[in-house]
């Protein structure tokens, strides 16, 4: 989808009324909250049942918080000071499903270890990386 697309679509105007505006930090916020919510397969947090982390406080975290439905206030919102472009998000296991982990991480292009991983079973050691 280009940007034109979907800067029409109800889930990106709901993003920048809670935003207050479009700017390119929204953009990234949304596209790395979808492909998370993608990835996990997880729909948007009705309670705590989804887990979003974020490594910043700028525009991309506001966009995280509309789609996902992580806030605050549920304590499902987690903000990590460290002033990076990272963004995880979390599906809480059950005993027919362990949970699993995404994370998304914006780097300059020539830097190593660029792309997503994905955790899943909640185990240290079991990172897998995605493609780039």
């Amino acid at each position: 989808m280009n940007a034109e697309k979907t800067m029409e679509t109800e889930e990106f105007k709901r993003c920048a009324a809670f935003h207050g505006h479009v700017c390119p930090g929204l953009s990234i916020g949304f596209r790395a909250a979808k492909a998370g919510m993608r990835y996990l397969q997880a729909m948007r947090a009705e309670d705590e049942e989804l887990v979003a982390v974020v490594e910043t406080d700028a525009c991309s975290a506001d966009a995280v918080q509309v789609l996902t439905g992580c806030t605050f206030g549920k304590g499902n919102f987690i903000y990590k000071d460290y002033g990076k472009m990272v963004g995880e998000g979390r599906r809480k296991g059950s005993a027919a499903f362990p949970g699993s982990a995404f994370q998304a991480q914006l780097r300059y292009p020539g830097n190593a270890r660029e792309g997503t991983r994905r955790r899943t079973g909640g185990e240290a050691g079991t990172s897998r990386r995605g493609s780039d």
